[in-house]
C-alpha cells in the first residue's frame, strides 16, 4: 500500500475543502499534514484512558492503516464515510454526482495475493472508464480499469479486484459512527 490510503484520504478531504463544504481548522488536508494529525490523535476509551488509534496496525504485521472513522475529527467532525457498492456501475453512479470515491483493490502478484491499494475514483471518460488519482507512482494507473486488467509493473505481473468504495459526506452523521464490514483492510 505505501501510502496510497494516506494520500487518497487526504485527497478525498481536500476536494471538499476546497469546495467549502468542510472547515480548515488544521489546515488544508495534504498526506503530511493529515499524517501529522492521525499520529497525535487520542480520544478517549470507556474508561476515560487516552486511546490515540488515528493508525491501526493489523494484527502480524507492522504497517499502520489509517483509521477512517478518525479522519472526519481532521475538518472538525462535520463529515462521515458511508459505504458504497463495490462496482465499476456503482463508482460511475458516485462521480457523475460530482463525487469524489475512494476505491479499495486486492492486488494480486503474479498470481499470489499482494495486499491492497487505493485510489480516489474522480470522473469518468469519454469511453466509459473510472478516472482516478492513483499516488503511487509504482503503478501509475489513470483509471480503475487499468488495475482490474493484468498490468505490468516492476517486471512482475499485478491484477486488481474492487473490494469496497466509500463515499466521504459533509455534514452531521445520521448513526453512532460504528460500521462493521467484510474482510478489506481499511
Amino acid at each position: 500500500e505505501g501510502g496510497a490510503l494516506l494520500a487518497s484520504v487526504a485527497s478525498v478531504v481536500r476536494f471538499y475543502q476546497d469546495r467549502g463544504s468542510l472547515p480548515i481548522p488544521n489546515g488544508l488536508a495534504d498526506p503530511l499534514v493529515l499524517n501529522q494529525f492521525l499520529r497525535l490523535y487520542c480520544g478517549n476509551d470507556l474508561q476515560g484512558n487516552p486511546l490515540c488509534d488515528g493508525f491501526l496496525v493489523p494484527e502480524g504485521t507492522t504497517e499502520q492503516l489509517v483509521n477512517l472513522w478518525r479522519v472526519p475529527a481532521f475538518s472538525g467532525g462535520g463529515a462521515h464515510w458511508q459505504p458504497g457498492v463495490p462496482s465499476l456501475t456503482a463508482i460511475r453512479d458516485i462521480v457523475a454526482q460530482g463525487l469524489p470515491a475512494l476505491v479499495a483493490l486486492d492486488l494480486t502478484v503474479d498470481g499470489i495475493p499482494a495486499g491492497a491499494h487505493f485510489v480516489v475514483a474522480k470522473g469518468v471518460d469519454a469511453a466509459g472508464r473510472v478516472l482516478v488519482h492513483d499516488a503511487n507512482p509504482f503503478f501509475g494507473a489513470s483509471t480503475v480499469e487499468e488495475l482490474l486488467a493484468e498490468f505490468s509493473a516492476g517486471g512482475r505481473r499485478w491484477k486488481g479486484a474492487i473490494a469496497a468504495v466509500l463515499v466521504l459526506n459533509p455534514g452531521p452523521e445520521g448513526g453512532a459512527g460504528f460500521l462493521i464490514t467484510g474482510a478489506v483492510s481499511f
